[in-house]
């Protein structure tokens, strides 16, 4: 049987040797101001009445792996479901919208939309262009607020080196468009005239990590910042007006929740610790690290992960009232073999009134799950769009295992491998034939650990060096399918890990033969010469870079013509597709590692090779 896997990790290994890849005032106020001042609090007191009416009836869930968003009203628990875009996020709702933003990443703009919830109509709201001097920025946190939308954008300094922060609002007009204007100007020019920045790392209803500034004064009454070396909490009025500076606590790291006068942080040796800037008092929550999901009236949900083995994940999720200091284990999950976009009952988790949110598993499908942290009852969400199916369930099931090489010399872990394997149903013909290649190819994976084990003592010394990282593979079933009527395509994905800034991705693709049970490739099945499947390939590969829309090397057609021709092979890594074949170049061959993989179909009519594959 022919294993690709390792053949592919040693081509990665000598190409990244050979790049040398290597490892981020109070002043007194005039009745003018005092009535100015009453003006914007009367507006935040509306606006806060807004946003409580609408968090009180409705949540949002957005699942970024389908693309679905699900509002779903908290009291009735009736849902709605919405499918979006792809790139879409920050995805918000308000009585009469829904709205979410759109990065189109290839022309680096930002779309925002927004669907009426009665007759499902999506008008554009707005966008920004992120081109010239707004080059790198991006979208922060986008907020339905008081009626209006508010985006707020992080832009680059003059210098280039920072980003500061400014606000547009959108707001409806009777002619049903979007009109732009900004709002909160005196406070974004202040912390612009500072380098201040919006207070990174704090998470609210689970979602993202900025505040916008109506938000902040909606829930604190003023605004939080940072001053840009992070020693210190500055606290701004409405206006921008320096209210107080805090100064952060010994051993600090980073914050992680904000509050009224006070935030949770973690310290340096990863304790998390409530310290309250009013009475200057400290007080350590936890011991351990942990993972906060959301936080309610003084309860915060968190986490914490053990990895039981290499790539073998256990999940507690608790609920602590931080008055009472007595935290709640609420459930517990582990990982599951199969599914890699998701952690069932981790994934997309908020909360809402003790009501735990949460994508987990329903047989091979993901879906909504409601959890009362109160009654540990949990109950699916019912919907009319389905999350992520995993079509490996339509054929068979999957289990996987874990083995780590300790140096026979010095004990020090060297390699670890996590993979997983497809198991094909006995109702299918000739199922114990395949189950035996897939067995074999699984097995030669877990023995690259007596491979290192076996080289250990030799390279022993270089364990202890301080720059010494495992090395590591993950091999994952990604999905199952039936191709031209007989045919079964197991596709295998995983990441090879060796030190540095990132790993290197690979893929397999094993195609099974149901009618004899053996495996084949795509040399077994193309009729055509060397000759001809290489002109085929540089026709089609040429044809791809035209379109521009992938980052490819080349800077010329000849270029691409030549390096396409001498490197291409029958044996390459080949995907078999409803229409085609899909020619995968891997990530540094024809592109940069952020592309990934460069994919080109050719139709089976041009590979002369329809009658086994076209239905």
């Amino acid at each position: 049987m022919i294993n690709k896997r390792n053949r592919i990790i040693k081509k990665m290994l000598a190409f990244l040797i050979l790049l040398g890849v290597t490892g981020i005032v109070g002043c007194k106020r005039t009745q003018k101001v005092e009535n100015e001042a009453e003006k914007s609090n009367q507006k935040n007191i509306e606006a806060a009445a807004y946003v409580e009416k609408d968090e009180k009836e409705d949540i949002v869930l957005f699942d970024t792996v389908s693309g679905i968003a699900v509002v779903v009203d908290h009291e009735t628990m009736k849902t709605e479901s919405y499918e979006l875009p792809e790139n879409s996020s920050y995805v918000r709702v308000d009585e009469e919208k829904l709205y979410y933003a759109n990065l189109k990443a290839k022309e680096d703009y930002y779309q925002i939309y927004a669907i009426n919830r009665e007759n499902q109509e999506t008008v554009l709201v707005g966008e920004k262009y992120m081109e010239g001097e707004l080059e790198g920025a991006y979208l922060a946190e986008m907020e339905s607020y008081g009626g209006k939308l508010h985006a707020l954008w992080a832009l680059w300094t003059d210098d280039g080196t920072e980003h500061i922060y400014q606000e547009s609002v959108f707001v409806l007009q009777q002619d049903g468009t979007y009109k732009e204007t900004e709002e909160n100007q005196r406070v974004y020019d202040k912390m612009a005239e500072e380098e201040y920045q919006l207070i990174r790392g704090v998470r609210r209803m689970g979602k993202d990590r900025l505040y916008t500034v109506p938000l902040c004064l909606e829930r604190f009454g003023e605004i939080y910042v940072e001053t840009p070396e992070r020693e210190s909490v500055v606290v701004l009025d409405e206006k921008g007006r320096i209210k107080k500076i805090v100064e952060q606590p010994d051993n600090f790291s980073s914050i992680v929740l904000l509050q009224k006068n006070s935030m949770l942080y973690i310290d340096e040796d990863k304790k998390l610790i409530l310290y309250d800037w009013e009475q200057n008092v400290s007080k350590v929550i936890m011991e351990e690290y942990c993972y906060i999901f959301d936080d309610e009236e003084g309860t915060i949900y968190y986490y914490v992960s053990q990895e039981l083995e290499y790539g073998i994940w256990e999940y507690e999720v608790y609920q602590y009232p931080m008055e009472k200091g007595e935290p709640a284990l609420l459930y517990t999950v582990r990982s599951v073999p199969g599914i890699q976009e998701y952690v069932p009952g981790i994934s997309g988790f908020c909360v809402k009134e003790a009501q735990c949110y949460y994508i987990g598993t329903d047989g091979a499908d993901m879906a909504w799950y409601r959890f009362d942290a109160d009654t540990g009852k949990e109950e699916m969400l019912e919907t009319d769009m389905k999350l992520k199916h995993y079509g490996y369930s339509d054929y068979g099931t999957v289990t996987c295992g874990s083995e780590t090489a300790v140096c026979p010399n010095c004990g020090r872990e060297i390699f670890s491998v996590y993979a997983e394997r497809f198991i094909l149903d006995e109702s299918f013909s000739n199922a114990e034939k395949i189950n035996a290649y897939l067995s074999e190819d699984y097995e030669q994976t877990m023995d690259d650990v007596k491979q290192y084990e076996e080289r250990g003592q030799d390279e022993c010394e270089w364990h202890g060096e301080e720059y010494f990282s495992m090395e590591t593979v993950d091999q994952w079933l990604k999905n199952v399918e039936k191709v031209g009527g007989h045919y079964l395509q197991v596709y295998m994905a995983g990441n090879w890990y060796g030190g540095g800034a990132h790993g290197m991705p690979f893929r397999d693709y094993l195609l099974f033969d149901m009618d004899t049970g053996e495996q084949v490739t795509f040399q077994d099945l193309y009729r055509g010469s060397e000759e001809e499947f290489k002109e085929l390939a540089v026709e089609y590969t040429v044809a791809d870079w035209k379109k521009g829309e992938k980052g490819y090397f080349a800077p010329t057609e000849d270029d691409l013509r030549e390096e396409v021709y001498e490197s291409v092979t029958m044996d390459m890594l080949i995907r078999f597709g409803e229409e085609g074949i899909v020619l995968e170049y891997s990530p540094y061959w024809l592109g940069s590692f952020a592309d990934g993989f460069i994919e080109v179909p050719i139709p089976y009519e041009a590979l002369d090779m329809e009658e086994n594959f076209v239905k």
